[in-house]
């Protein structure tokens, strides 16, 4: 079973974990093929957005990271099959946030 979901109304959603606590805002999907279908494999829960996204540090974090130069930021790497989006205007996490990687693979 396949669900289609628009992008832009998903970028920038606040994310929650399954506690309820904020994780912060999802500022990534990353998607490939998969035998010529394309999918999402996972999801980048950050604090880039937000406040700090029009402020001078944001504005350099996302020029590095467009980049790719590493910024140090903070955030999480949701696998696909953690993320719930049955209700797409409040994206949650199925995991705690003490089970989830940093966007470097660490904890």
């Amino acid at each position: 079973m396949s669900t289609e979901l628009s992008v832009e109304l998903l970028l920038g959603r606040e994310v929650r974990d399954c506690e309820n606590e904020v994780l912060g805002r999802l500022t990534d999907i990353r998607a490939g093929d998969e035998g010529g279908e394309f999918v999402v494999r996972y999801y980048v829960v950050g604090s880039a957005w937000g406040t700090d996204r029009v402020s001078l540090p944001g504005i350099v974090l996302e020029v590095l990271r467009l980049f790719r130069v590493p910024a140090g930021s903070t955030g999480y790497v949701i696998p696909w099959k953690e993320m719930d989006l049955s209700d797409p205007a409040r994206p949650r996490v199925r995991l705690r946030r003490s089970e989830l990687q940093g966007p470097d693979g660490g904890r």
